[in-house]
């Protein structure tokens, strides 16, 4: 792969393995810290206004889905 305007030569596998190395990081580190957060947040009860934002965008799917 070649970016002609920046005079940059990026042999495919070097990409692949960028590209490998990113995926495994996302999923390893940044995948179970969002869902402990997002389970921790959506089950405390007396959080009204995640409840209420919820229930917005529910409905805004739901509205969506319909139209």
């Amino acid at each position: 792969m070649e970016l002609s305007s920046q005079g940059i030569s990026v042999h495919p596998i070097d990409f692949l393995e960028d590209v490998a190395i990113t995926l495994i990081s996302v999923y390893a580190f940044a995948t179970p810290i969002g869902a402990i957060l997002t389970t921790h947040v959506l089950l405390e009860r007396r959080d009204l206004v995640v409840w209420v934002l919820t229930c917005i965008t529910l409905a805004a799917i739901n509205l969506g889905a319909t139209v």
